[in-house]
């Protein structure tokens, strides 16, 4: 469905991006209403014509309700499985974490957890990289540190409260809030 395909790559230029009109035209899907209560969930037309606002993936309603209906179980799974570790372990966790030096600390997360980000400020850092230019060429690893730029082992070290409000909150809300 994503009608844009690379044409030009070379460094330092940004990528070069070409599509044919009647691809471009079938891709295109209208929101169901125009108004601004619209806006905030869907692309305009108007927007769709650009790559970096194109769909690039199409559900049927069935499929869609099918994918979100199997996260949510595994949503609820996990956070199930959480709350009996930390109604276990908690005690332990909380102790043991304030004990440690940073060092200890980064190290653990680092094994725990190798894909987090090392240091803050990621999307002013990304928003200069080359990789920044490509449309759909992040890495499901970039995708979630970019959903959560303030989660990376620099804070989590350095505060042992944000890691036991973190876990605390993923335990004692459920997912929609």
């Amino acid at each position: 469905m994503n009608p844009f395909f690379l044409v030009q790559d070379q460094e330092p230029d940004p990528p070069l991006y070409g599509f044919t009109k009647r691809t471009l035209e079938a891709s295109i899907r209208r929101p169901p209403c125009e108004y601004a209560d619209c806006e905030n969930s869907f692309y305009p037309v108007k927007k769709q014509r650009h790559a970096q606002h194109s769909y690039h993936l199409r559900l049927s309603d069935a499929a869609a309700e099918r994918n979100a209906r199997s996260l949510m179980q595994d949503i609820h799974r996990s956070r199930d499985q959480l709350s009996n570790r930390i109604q276990v372990f908690g005690d332990v966790l909380i102790s043991r974490w304030k004990k440690r030096s940073q060092a200890k600390r980064a190290a653990l997360l680092k094994e725990a957890v190798p894909d987090l980000r090392e240091q803050q400020w990621l999307i002013p850092r990304y928003s200069y990289t080359h990789e920044s230019l490509y449309i759909r060429e992040r890495t499901a690893i970039r995708r979630h540190q970019l959903l959560l730029p303030w989660l990376n082992i620099q804070v989590l070290k350095t505060n042992p409260a944000v890691l036991f409000a973190l876990l605390h909150y993923q335990t004692a809300y459920p997912p929609q809030s």
